[in-house]
Order: C-alpha cells, then structure tokens, then sequence
C-alpha cells in the first residue's frame, strides 16, 4: 500500500493488486509460523504504470535469496510483464 501511495504521490499512475502465492522460498521457521503452510493469502502488490504498460511490483521479496533460487528478477507472458523489487 505504501509503494503505491509513494507513486500516486509523485504523479505515477499505480494501483493496489491481491493475490494468493505459494512460497516456494519459505524457511522452515517461517512455514511453522504459518502452521504448515506454503500459501500466502491475499498478499497485496502494487501495479505501477510506466512506459505505456502495468507493471507488477512488490517491495516485498528478498532479492538475494531470489538469486540464490535462481527466481528471475523479470518475467513476461504474453499479456503481463511483473517484476518484483528486492532490497
């Protein structure tokens, strides 16, 4: 929610996303703390729209255990580019 006030600050068209997401780079402490599970449930992203497309970002993934998994810091398909923003 933050990222996305940030930008609407600053004039950069962004809206607020929810999805559920399994995490596959969770560690063991945390997947006790979610009391087994692997799902994060309606985890908020933020859409910001630059360059004449929506861009998913979240400034919530570590991006050296991203690396370390070799989980790539760009994906496109055919009708959605996301990126994740890491430390």
């Amino acid at each position: 929610m933050l990222l996305t006030a940030a930008l609407r600050a600053v004039g950069i068209p962004a809206r607020v996303g929810f999805a559920d997401f399994l995490n596959h780079l969770r560690t063991d402490n945390l997947r006790a703390l979610m009391g087994g599970a692997d799902l994060f449930v309606y985890h908020g992203y933020c859409s910001v729209h630059l360059d004449d497309r929506w861009l998913k970002a979240t400034p919530a993934f570590n991006g050296e255990l991203c690396e370390s998994f070799d989980v790539p810091r760009w994906t496109s398909t055919a009708s959605t580019t996301s990126r994740w923003t890491g430390p």
